[in-house]
């Protein structure tokens, strides 16, 4: 959320905990973000979603979709999402691996 909100983590962290409310510009950037995620937990787990926000896209001109959103793209965001969601309902995921930063890995 820091990266799309443009906001520091300490931030973000204090809209979850109740303790501050993001500005309209940052609730509007959260809800793109939501309406995104609600479409990609459709078909995916929250590991995959994650992995899909932050890695390149080539329908974005290979920018990340977090970015994108950022940047004010988001019905762009929303199609990526859409083709993905409808690209992976024929594609089998299971044994797909992806080496994550931190040296942690996710296998689907």
């Amino acid at each position: 959320m820091s990266v799309i909100t443009d906001k520091q983590p300490r931030t973000v962290t204090r809209w979850i905990s109740g303790d501050a409310s993001p500005a309209a510009h940052d609730q509007q950037l959260l809800r793109n973000t939501l309406q995104v995620v609600e479409i990609l937990t459709e078909v995916e787990g929250p590991e995959v979603t994650r992995a899909w926000f932050i890695g390149m896209n080539p329908q974005l001109d290979d920018e990340s979709p977090a970015e994108e959103i950022a940047a004010g793209h988001v019905r762009d965001v929303l199609a990526a999402a859409r083709a993905f969601v409808n690209a992976g309902s024929s594609v089998d995921h299971r044994g797909a691996s992806l080496a994550l930063q931190g040296g942690a890995h996710w296998t689907a």
